[in-house]
């Protein structure tokens, strides 16, 4: 019996941990959303400084802000736009 309720316990904190790692993702995905924003409507430094004071890892900020632009160009080739 104590097996099985540690085994749920643990079952449990691996579902929360999971559940804080989606809403984390969530939030650093909005983080960058913004920052992207940013980026088009001000400039690439504004929006890296937004980034690094959110707290989004450098190389997720360099990856999109170096990239973003890819974006905006494959709009046009979706299929069915």
């Amino acid at each position: 019996m104590e097996t099985y309720i540690s085994l749920v316990r643990g079952e449990a904190a691996a579902a929360n941990d999971s559940l804080n790692n989606f809403r984390q993702d969530t939030f650093t995905a909005q983080k960058i959303d913004v920052g992207v924003i940013i980026q088009e409507m001000l400039d690439t430094a504004t929006a890296a400084e937004y980034l690094a004071k959110n707290n989004v890892p450098i190389l997720l900020a360099l990856r999109v802000l170096t990239r973003s632009h890819r974006k905006a160009e494959c709009q046009g080739y979706i299929v069915g736009t």
